[in-house]
């Protein structure tokens, strides 16, 4: 079972997203099924010369051989809120230089959509053993992705609880997600609330 998967059956988004509980930096799915997150960053590598393309395609080819477990690559593209870029540069500067400046990306956002990509790798871990040696599985693993990853250029970083959240929380309500961002407090009280 994968993390992100499509329902067919219409029910609510809770019963869609089927995962237990959030805790130590991992999704808890059920009874023996887990997922830790790393947030990874990426490389351009068009901008590389032919020599660091192969060396960068070799360690990637190296590091996806080395796994021992399957793992989920995400790829997340969300269009740009440029307005509170705006509203941040003109309140610095009034200059007529900015003035202009605002009023051309202004234009360039209305004909052109500006797009982030985030990337995100999910690792299992399926486990009867007991939940410490859950999260030290859990841990190992993630340290030796990151530390792979690391040997590429791409840095990573684990999720944390709250994170992990705001992830979810921002894939089903998008929108909303805008203006009620999910802070630690809300996390904390789901957590006490046995969310």
């Amino acid at each position: 079972m994968w993390l992100f998967q499509k329902s067919i059956s219409k029910q609510s988004s809770r019963k869609q997203i089927d995962f237990e509980g959030i805790n130590d930096e991992l999704l808890k799915i059920n009874r023996n099924e887990y997922r830790a997150i790393l947030k990874v960053s990426s490389i351009n590598v068009e901008l590389r010369s032919d020599k660091e393309k192969d060396a960068i395609l070799n360690l990637y080819q190296s590091f996806l051989n080395s796994l021992q477990h399957p793992l989920q690559i995400i790829v997340r593209i969300r269009a740009i809120d440029i307005n509170k870029y705006l509203e941040g540069l003109s309140s610095k500067h009034r200059s007529k230089d900015k003035t202009s400046y605002n009023k051309f990306v202004k234009k360039l956002v209305k004909t052109n959509r500006v797009l982030t990509r985030t990337f995100y790798l999910v690792i299992p871990i399926t486990s009867t053993d007991n939940y410490l040696l859950v999260t030290e599985k859990a841990n190992l693993r993630c340290e030796l992705v990151k530390k792979s990853l690391s040997n590429i250029g791409i840095h990573s970083q684990r999720l944390s609880n709250s994170e992990i959240l705001d992830l979810f929380y921002s894939l089903y309500n998008p929108e909303k997600s805008k203006t009620q961002p999910v802070s630690d407090l809300v996390f904390d009280a789901l957590i006490k609330a046995n969310y």
